[in-house]
């Protein structure tokens, strides 16, 4: 979901497991999560949405899905899968690697747009990455 005052609209889940951040993650624990849509949850989450300016059209898409559909479309967008890495240090350096490209991408995008500037009289750096910008 995209927030009308953030133009950063992308996220990277990063699981830990238990007594670790190299713990693989319990896949299989995913089937328990419930696969109906709970009224009550779905209320609150409702109402947190609204009070971070979501859309309606947003939040009644989201009323209709289940935790099980919701925790599962989140997760098919996990950046890193610690548990297959070497190391912690490793862990530490490709999940940090992989926010920094996530975040230079919406950085280089939220660039390319004039409305995107920080003040009415643009700095040297933000003209030359419009100037840069395929159109």
């Amino acid at each position: 979901m995209e927030h009308p005052k953030s133009p950063i609209n992308c996220f990277l889940p990063i699981i830990v497991g238990k007594t670790g951040l190299l713990d693989s993650f319990p896949w299989e624990n995913l089937q328990r999560l419930p696969d109906i849509v709970s009224i009550e949850t779905a209320n609150r989450a409702a109402r947190i949405l609204r009070s971070l300016h979501v859309n309606d059209a947003q939040i009644a898409r989201m009323e209709k899905k289940s935790i099980r559909s919701i925790v599962s479309a989140v997760l098919a967008y996990q950046g890193v899968q610690l548990a297959k890495l070497p190391d912690e240090a490793t862990a530490i350096r490709e999940c940090a690697s992989r926010i920094l490209q996530a975040v230079r991408a919406q950085i280089s995008a939220m660039a390319s747009k004039v409305s995107n500037f920080i003040s009415a009289c643009p700095s040297g750096h933000e003209v030359v990455g419009l100037a840069l910008t395929p159109q």
